[in-house]
């Protein structure tokens, strides 16, 4: 096992190198989609690999087994650990004297070279194969032409996106457009229509924003949440959750709840109330406490008040819109392209 000051000292080292990487990749004009979405993946994945190397640097500094503080005790008392540590790399230079040491930066040349420009090198010397006259003079070397994108990066987007959502261009909200022509007061209406209103949640009535509602909206958030993971990999989604639900909060804090539209919802009997009479009627009715009465021996359940109610949905409405704007232009593109396919 490498002792702590080496692990630190690689530790560093990777990290400059991811750190290169990452500049090596943003540099590259790219003009194809694809291309561009798998650097932003490598990106990525290139982030987390240096976020892992500053934790274990972090946890090396910590020291909280005490093992840092000795080695480096260790190495101010002579030079005796220095040639004990000497004498272990050659007995195991010596047992294994085939073992061949590729320089690390040969793992990253991969990431400064252009896709585009090595699939033109390519194409070129493939015409110059079939060319007969000067196929002898022509070889085609891979690892010259060795670039950041493998055919399993293209491999593994064939699968990621459905057809509609192609590659991440656009967005595929079938599923929510179905869930949505079943949702009580509304009514069956195109994909495309769809599409221009399945963020108008203020056009469903208080009344019809049940349970079943709940879960559309949660379907549309879940949704989008994978769709950031996939097509804007680079897209910070904690950040964005954290500032939804800032937002969120300071806005329903300063709404009065007399000026509130609150839906008047019984969540034992799923049921909701235009009226407050009639909402005040239903709660002291045995019907409503017969109900409440079963669920309470068997699932224990409590009445959800009017305003909880209402702010968990109004939570995931402001949720979900938060996302759209994130999106850009995205449903709209969506919308453009599905017009042109009718």
């Amino acid at each position: 096992m490498d002792s702590i000051a080496e692990q630190q000292r690689q530790a560093y080292e990777d990290m400059e190198r991811l750190e290169q990487a990452v500049v090596d990749l943003m540099l590259q004009k790219l003009t194809k989609h694809r291309y561009r979405l798998i650097r932003e993946q490598k990106i990525s994945n290139l982030l987390d690999q240096i976020q892992a190397r500053s934790k274990l640097i972090t946890e090396l500094n910590l020291d909280e087994s005490g093992l840092r503080a000795k080695e480096m005790h260790m190495m101010g008392t002579g030079f005796d650990s220095f040639y004990a540590q000497l004498d272990k790399v050659r007995a195991h230079h010596r047992r294994n004297p085939e073992l061949s040491v590729q320089p690390p930066e040969l793992d990253y040349i991969k990431y400064t070279r252009n896709p585009e420009e090595a699939d033109e090198k390519r194409r070129v010397l493939e015409a110059r194969l079939r060319d007969t006259t000067n196929v002898e003079n022509v070889e085609i070397d891979d690892t010259e032409l060795e670039t950041f994108v493998s055919e399993g990066d293209m491999d593994k987007l064939e699968t990621m996106f459905s057809g509609d959502e192609r590659f991440g261009r656009y967005v595929d909200l079938n599923e929510q457009h179905k869930l949505y022509i079943n949702l009580r007061g509304t009514s069956t209406i195109s994909y495309v229509e769809y599409l221009n209103v399945c963020t108008r949640f203020g056009d469903i009535p208080a009344a019809a924003k049940d349970n079943l509602y709940v879960e559309y909206l949660r379907s549309l958030a879940a949704y989008f949440e994978s769709y950031f993971a996939r097509s804007m990999p680079l897209f910070d989604l904690p950040k964005a959750q954290r500032e939804a639900d800032e937002a969120f909060e300071k806005e329903w804090a300063e709404r009065k709840e007399n000026e509130m539209d609150v839906e008047l919802f019984c969540e034992p009997c799923q049921r909701t109330f235009e009226k407050e009479t009639t909402y005040k009627a239903h709660m002291s009715s045995r019907k409503h406490q017969k109900t409440v009465d079963r669920l309470a021996k068997s699932t224990c359940a409590k009445s959800e008040s009017r305003v909880d109610h209402a702010k968990r949905i109004a939570r995931l409405e402001h949720k979900v819109q938060w996302y759209v704007r994130a999106l850009g232009s995205k449903l709209s593109d969506t919308r453009a392209n599905v017009q042109r396919r009718q």
